[in-house]
């Protein structure tokens, strides 16, 4: 599942910090808020992003880890990916980009008919395994440890959909 902050109901229900409601532009809808008994994030630095093994030009920095004093965290509670507007604009493009006028490729992407709602505006489709297998990886690459060797999470498109 991905996520566009600022635009999916999916959002609203994320963790945000206290001082989140003084920037509107990080959410929509109100907030609630839950006491955070202790701070223990799992904070990481992407590096880039790859969609079916072509990393995605600009998306680095704060387009794809958010501003610092929000920073990319793991949760390992939670099975979704949520993007910053750049990260998912540049992902639903390269998705996109992969269209061929053939019917069956990568259904709710490709030839969503006009009107109707796709999988990157929040709808779900139906999908077979073959239909599934249509679909690219996402790879988010990590930045190493200490200089180490970056560490690249690769998602198959049947742990996404």
């Amino acid at each position: 599942m991905l996520a566009k902050l600022n635009a999916s109901p999916l959002s609203r229900a994320s963790c945000a910090a206290a001082d989140a409601a003084a920037d509107a532009a990080l959410y929509e809808g109100p907030l609630a808020w839950t006491p955070i008994p202790w701070e223990a994030w799992y904070v990481v630095v992407a590096d880039s992003m790859a969609v079916g093994g072509k990393i995605l030009p600009g998306i680095n920095g704060t387009a794809l880890n958010g501003p610092p004093k929000y920073p990319c965290i793991v949760d390992s509670g939670t099975n979704g990916l949520q993007l910053t507007p750049q990260a998912f604009d540049a992902t639903r493009k390269a998705f996109e980009a992969r269209c061929s006028s053939g019917p069956g490729v990568m259904p709710g992407v490709c030839n969503v008919p006009a009107g109707s709602q796709g999988l990157f505006d929040g709808a779900a489709w139906p999908l077979t395994a073959a239909e599934i297998a249509t679909f690219p990886s996402v790879t988010v690459t990590l930045k190493g440890d200490r200089g180490g060797a970056a560490v690249p999470l690769t998602i198959g498109p049947q742990d996404y959909l």
